[in-house]
């Protein structure tokens, strides 16, 4: 055998014998939302929420996005007294938008509610009003 045709097998034997077995991984995890800012979980929560809200009438998808809206709340500070009904009015705003889809007048287009209100100004305003530490993580403040 060549010098060429012996380090080509060599190398593809090499890859299959070392090549590490990938398998998922099934070990529970943490959500990230603890390394995000107090402001990045209150708008997430927000979207959750809105999700949650929009789906309503699919009980797994609306269980689901309370339960993540829920637990970015454990990961989140802000102003609960005074903001608990600020979101659902917004939600409410934003899904009874009408949107015109290219879809059919069937479409709803609830999730593209959900992302507009994600990243519209009115967010952005209670964000600014009620997260007193907006830059601050639940990680920064609680290391242990």
């Amino acid at each position: 055998m060549s010098n060429s045709r012996t380090v080509i097998l060599f190398i593809l034997f090499s890859c299959l014998f070392f090549y590490p077995t990938v398998q998922a991984d099934t070990s529970p995890k943490l959500p990230e939302a603890a390394s995000r800012t107090y402001a990045q979980n209150y708008k997430d929560s927000a979207l959750a929420f809105c999700i949650s809200s929009a789906y309503a009438q699919h009980p797994e998808v609306s269980h689901d996005a309370i339960s993540s809206a829920s637990a970015l709340d454990y990961w989140s500070q802000y102003d609960l007294e005074n903001s608990t009904e600020k979101i659902p009015e917004l939600v409410k705003t934003y899904l009874a938008r009408q949107y015109a889809s290219h879809q059919g007048a069937g479409t709803q287009l609830d999730l593209m509610k959900c992302i507009d209100l994600y990243h519209g100004p009115e967010l952005d305003a209670l964000t600014k009003q009620y997260v007193g530490k907006p830059e601050q993580t639940y990680r920064n403040e609680n290391p242990d």
